[in-house]
């Protein structure tokens, strides 16, 4: 015995050989839960923007072969590849027969595992200014970079050095800060 789905009433056939038989649509409760989760899923399988519900699956995406009049089946080269491509795009696994909101429910516990993990790593900078004692900025996980200008004022003047790109060949470095009242200060 076939399970009876339950849904809203979509429209009856009035045409071809299923005349007179209803349509209805199957509840859709877990893809709105997790729209753009499953608008990204959808993405990376190649059908931005498909109508789902929550009975759809990856499989209702597989590509067809035509060669037999009669049957449509499955061409699993393009299937797999489709998953392979969709698992590289997300970076998580895309099963064969997955529900889409169950793959749109490990991609957002992927992302929220992600963003406590960056919130791990950009939390409040170790490193301080020596003089100003303001504290530096976090450019990236394991980098850091002062917001102050303590580091680029002359030591002698005050004023703000400015910075130089390939100097005269007697000067030791090749990039740098020079003071333009003080000189290079060597």
């Amino acid at each position: 015995m076939r399970k009876r789905l339950k849904g809203k009433f979509l429209c009856k056939l009035d045409k071809g050989p299923l005349k007179g038989h209803k349509v209805f649509i199957c509840s859709a409760k877990k893809i709105k839960a997790l729209d753009k989760y499953v608008d990204r899923v959808l993405d990376a399988m190649g059908f931005p923007g498909a109508m789902v519900t929550d009975e759809s699956s990856t499989r209702d995406f597989a590509p067809l072969d035509f060669r037999s009049r009669k049957l449509a089946r499955i061409n699993e080269k393009q299937y797999e590849e489709m998953l392979r491509r969709a698992q590289a795009k997300l970076g998580i696994k895309v099963g064969r027969h997955d529900y889409l909101w169950d793959v749109a429910r490990r991609l957002k516990e992927k992302d929220e595992q992600e963003a406590e993990q960056l919130d791990d790593v950009f939390e409040e900078p170790s490193s301080r200014c020596s003089i100003c004692k303001e504290p530096y900025e976090v450019v990236r996980p394991g980098k850091e970079q002062p917001t102050c200008d303590c580091d680029r004022r002359c030591n002698k003047c005050g004023g703000l050095r400015k910075c130089y790109v390939d100097p005269p060949k007697k000067w030791p470095r090749s990039c740098g800060y020079i003071c333009p009242k003080c000189g290079p200060g060597w």
